[in-house]
């Protein structure tokens, strides 16, 4: 099956984009490819950039403060406790600590110019790309270092999000589904679908209800999916 998800609010889809830009990063990282290690520092930019929010941090830490029962894969890593610890203990904004690195700093500003990282453009940075495997690791992963409290935080706040959710077997008659949520909105909306027929699910809700539109996907164009459609659904508060 494949699962999608709908954020339903404005914090949720910050923690989505955070989740998949982590992703790609550690993807990236794994691997002793030169090219790859582009791929994670631009994606290490690309995260800087989604956690620049003044908000982000404080919801976090309320959320990691606030009772609630453990996590099963909570039980071998960082207490929430000692994990809102230290993002409280972070000063100012990640985006600070990039612009005060000199080599950081000069990647990110070519990195946002088509080409703009070429060898001639960047001699220093081609010389680190020409760096052993292992070195760049480590260099990598010593510049991510303030970003992973709160990538880890960020996947405890969804995990408890998900966990919450109740699954449900549904079907939708001529690719529409609706139903009444009764004034509560839930935080985000998770969708298994089995791999055929090719459908994808667009979605509108408000506090009293979900709209659910499953459609054809076919290079690029939207038709209605017209039979009855099983899958099964999720709703995060």
């Amino acid at each position: 099956m494949i699962l999608f998800e709908f954020p339903l609010t404005e914090q949720v889809r910050t923690w989505l984009r955070l989740e998949a830009s982590g992703q790609r990063w550690r993807h990236h990282l794994g691997s002793d490819s030169p090219h790859d290690h582009h791929a994670a520092l631009l994606t290490f930019f690309e995260l800087i950039a989604i956690a620049n929010r003044t908000d982000l941090k404080r919801d976090l830490v309320a959320i990691l403060t606030a009772p609630s029962p453990p996590l099963p894969s909570a039980s071998s890593e960082l207490s929430d406790e000692t994990l809102a610890a230290q993002l409280h203990a972070q000063s100012g904004r990640l985006v600070h600590a990039l612009n005060d690195d000199p080599f950081l700093h000069t990647i990110k500003t070519r990195a946002h110019l088509a080409g703009g990282l070429s060898p001639f453009d960047l001699p220093a940075y081609y010389r680190w790309l020409q760096k052993p495997p292992s070195q760049r690791r480590r260099d990598l992963e010593e510049w991510f270092s303030p970003v992973q409290p709160l990538l880890t935080a960020v996947d405890r706040a969804l995990e408890r999000l998900r966990t919450g959710g109740k699954l449900q077997d549904a079907v939708a008659e001529r690719g529409i589904f609706q139903l009444p949520l009764g004034g509560q909105l839930p935080r985000l909306v998770r969708v298994w679908l089995d791999l055929y027929p090719p459908v994808i699910p667009k979605i509108a809700a408000n506090k009293y209800q979900l709209n659910l539109h499953f459609l054809i996907a076919d290079c690029g164009r939207e038709l209605p999916y017209l039979s009855p459609l099983p899958f099964r659904l999720a709703l995060c508060a």
